[in-house]
Parts: structure tokens; C-alpha cells; sequence
């Protein structure tokens, strides 16, 4: 309520809409999913109140900011992402860094818990990909993660007698239900309604780039990349951020079609763009990744390029 009384007062508040991000949550939660902030219905009445304050004075930031609070990135939780076996080494690939020395979690092969040593493929002591060498046969193998009582499990296939591929995609980001759905699409025509008046506005072009992801972000792929370049030129001081942020999104898509075409030997990412990597756990078990004519590419990004067995041409 003061929160409420101060916004009403001056959407130009930063604190009160912190406020809201901190608060809401506790007395809010989500039905079903720990890892988002707030319920659906809590989530669709933030939504009317922020667009209100946002259209009333397009430049100002901070109505902004909170609705891409409200619109963000779930937390990925704890998972297995993929694995691959040679007869040299094994790779386990997890959803976000851990410290397999530490992290109390235990990795299975077909139910028997390995206890060999894992070396992450960085050197430091947490990272999203682990190998541990040694000699393997190829067959069969379940894999089987357990974690804070958890089991996480992963199908896997042999590749030409020579390896055995495992990955499981993961979303990303949030799948809203029907109502939030509406409002969304109702609040993308109102984003196209003012840019017609302002084009150049950066925040609304920021906004409606992540409304369409929101509402399906593969069918406006190619759209939300055009603003993007659009927010290059009409904000050039963040014209890294936007390069970074459209690179994110290209892999998102480049990793759903390799990942449903089900041919895990190469990729090829070369001519994108590219600044950095994203989601260098997925690429892992591939043998040839191509990333030619991405001259803004920062090769440090690149840790699959530290694995034998990987051809990673620049």
C-alpha cells in the first residue's frame, strides 16, 4: 500500500518499484514454480500497473525496469545438459556451474555411482563442464544425477559405434498461461501503437523485443533481432549490451533446430554476428563448430574450444 501511494504519486520511483520486486514475492508466490517471483493472477495486475506508468512518460526508466523484472528469466534450476562418452574420456555438462569437488553431487552411470576424478574443462573450481579421462566402452548408459535428494536423469544414444550423446534443452525462459498471455499481446500493440508516434524510443523498442520473446520468442525471432539493430543505433553507448543480447537470442534458436534435427556432430554458427557464447554447455559434444566471419567474436567465450576431440574453427 505504500508503495502503491508513492508511485501514484511519482512513477518515477525507483525505490517503490524495488520495493514491489521484494515484496511481492513473499506475499505472492507462485502456485507451482519456486523459480518464478509471482503468481500468474498477481503477476497480470503488475502488468496493467506498470504499462500505465511506463506509456505516461516513455523516457523515464524506471517503470522500465520493473516490467522487465516481471518479464524475466526464470533462475534454470539444477540439471544435467548434456553428456557425451568417448572411449578416452566422459563429459557431464550441467544447466549452470557447479563445483562437482564441493556441490555434494553425485554422477551414475547406468545406477553406479562413478567415483573417478572430474576436472573441470576451465581449471576453476565451479564450471558448467566437467571431463574425466580414462578408458571407456561404448555401450548403453544411463546417466543419473542426484542432488539435495533429487534425481535428475538423462537419455543417451550411441553415434556410429564411437560415442554415446546424451542432451536435454532447456527452456528459455518463462511459458505464461492464457490471461498474462492476452495482456502481454495487448501491451505489444500498445508498444507498436507509440513507436509509430516515436520511433526512436529506446525503452519501448527494448520492451516490445521483450514482450515478443515473452509472448513467443521463436516466431518473432526475426523481429525482435531487427530491433535490436534498430536499439544500435538510436542508443550507441550500449551498442555492445544489444550485440551481446541479439547474440543470446540467435543461439537460442541456432541450439533449438540442432537440437530437434538430432545431428549432434557439427553446427555452424559462422557469419551471425556473434560477440559472445552463450550456453557453451550445449555445444560441448559437438565434433565441428564453425564460427568463421564472426569478427566482433570474443574467443574467451569459447570453453568448448578447450576440449579434445573438438574442432572449433574461427
Amino acid at each position: 500500500q505504500f508503495c502503491d501511494e508513492k508511485i501514484q504519486k511519482n512513477f518515477s520511483n525507483y525505490s517503490s518499484w524495488h520495493y514491489r520486486s521484494q515484496l511481492l514475492p513473499l506475499l505472492y508466490p507462485h502456485e507451482t514454480d519456486l523459480t518464478r517471483p509471482i503468481s500468474e493472477e498477481k503477476l497480470k495486475e503488475e502488468l496493467e500497473i506498470v504499462i500505465t506508468a511506463a506509456f505516461t512518460d516513455p523516457n523515464d526508466s524506471s517503470a522500465w525496469f520493473y516490467q522487465r523484472w516481471l518479464l524475466g528469466y526464470s533462475d534454470p534450476k539444477l540439471d544435467i545438459a548434456c553428456f557425451k562418452l568417448t572411449k578416452n574420456f566422459a563429459l557431464i555438462a550441467f544447466t549452470k556451474p557447479v563445483n562437482l569437488n564441493r556441490d555434494g553431487i553425485a554422477v551414475a552411470f547406468n545406477s553406479v555411482i562413478d567415483t573417478g576424478t572430474w576436472t573441470s574443462i576451465s581449471g576453476n573450481k565451479s564450471d558448467a563442464i566437467w571431463i574425466q579421462r580414462g578408458d571407456y566402452d561404448i555401450n548403453d548408459v544411463s546417466v543419473k544425477m542426484t542432488f539435495n535428494g533429487n534425481d535428475f536423469s538423462l537419455d543417451t544414444k550411441i553415434i556410429n559405434n564411437e560415442e554415446v550423446i546424451g542432451i536435454k534443452l532447456h527452456s528459455f525462459g518463462y511459458e505464461f498461461g492464457a490471461a498474462v498471455l492476452e495482456e502481454l499481446n495487448n501491451q505489444l500493440e500498445s508498444c507498436n501503437q507509440l513507436l509509430e508516434f516515436e520511433p526512436d524510443s529506446k525503452w519501448t523498442l527494448l520492451t516490445a523485443s521483450l514482450l515478443m520473446r515473452s509472448i513467443n520468442r521463436f516466431q518473432f525471432h526475426e523481429k525482435t533481432l531487427e530491433f535490436l539493430r534498430k536499439l544500435q543505433k538510436v542508443d550507441p553507448l550500449r551498442d555492445g549490451y544489444y550485440a551481446d543480447l541479439a547474440s543470446k537470442w540467435i543461439l537460442e534458436a541456432k541450439l533449438k533446430d540442432w537440437i530437434d534435427n538430432g545431428r549432434f556432430d557439427s553446427i555452424d554458427l559462422s557469419s551471425l554476428d556473434l560477440t559472445t557464447i552463450y550456453y557453451s554447455q550445449y555445444l560441448s559434444i559437438a565434433k565441428d563448430i564453425n564460427l568463421q566471419a564472426n569478427p566482433k567474436l570474443n574467443k574467451n567465450s569459447c570453453k568448448f574450444s578447450l576440449i579434445e576431440g573438438c574442432n572449433v574453427q574461427f
